[in-house]
């Protein structure tokens, strides 16, 4: 439990004594598949990300439901823990098992989700540095995958226009993302 507390939290220190004392730090997981190196990524940990995957770390580990360190940090708004992961060799191809939803569907998928239920706390840009980022690591940017609530087929470009933003700085980001994956369809 300390592991991952220190994980969630970024305790560099705390998780170089777990090594140091003995502690598997990289091969311990909670019930859900949550590995230290998923939690660093998904809270945007850099210095113990980079740590983690000195010490061994796999830059494509999954929880229990296929979700990567690449997609934690995308999804979660992180575009430099983006960048280490994919100079680490993490698959920026990579879709879930199942469903086959794409980092890139993913990513505008969580903004939208979280911006419909108004959990949306980011830095402006960071959402279009991402996807930028992934783009030019060679994601594909018109993956389509099936909505489950609806039945339809969707892409990200099409997530991103059915959302509705509730301020300025939402509809910007949303805008530029548009204009960014139309840009990538040509």
């Amino acid at each position: 439990m300390l592991l991952f507390n220190a994980s969630k939290s970024g305790d560099v220190a705390t998780v170089q004594a777990l090594r140091e004392s003995g502690v598997d730090i990289i091969g311990g997981r909670q019930e859900n598949g949550m590995s230290s190196i998923l939690l660093a990524c998904r809270n945007g940990h850099i210095g113990l990300m980079d740590y983690l995957l000195e010490q061994g770390a796999n830059p494509n580990d999954a929880e229990n439901y296929g979700g990567t360190c690449l997609m934690a940090a995308a999804c979660y708004r992180h575009p430099d823990c983006v960048r280490r992961l994919i100079d680490a060799g993490s698959d920026v191809e990579y879709a879930y098992p199942g469903d086959n939803a794409s980092i890139i569907y993913m990513t505008a998928y969580c903004f939208s989700k979280d911006a419909d239920e108004g959990n949306l706390d980011f830095e402006e840009g960071s959402v279009i540095r991402t996807v930028e980022l992934l783009l030019e690591a060679g994601a594909p940017a018109n993956t389509t995958q099936i909505d489950h609530a609806t039945g339809r087929t969707k892409s990200a470009l099409q997530v991103l226009q059915e959302m509705i933003p509730f301020d300025d700085k939402v509809r910007r980001e949303r805008d530029g993302l548009i204009a960014l994956l139309q840009q990538n369809e040509e």
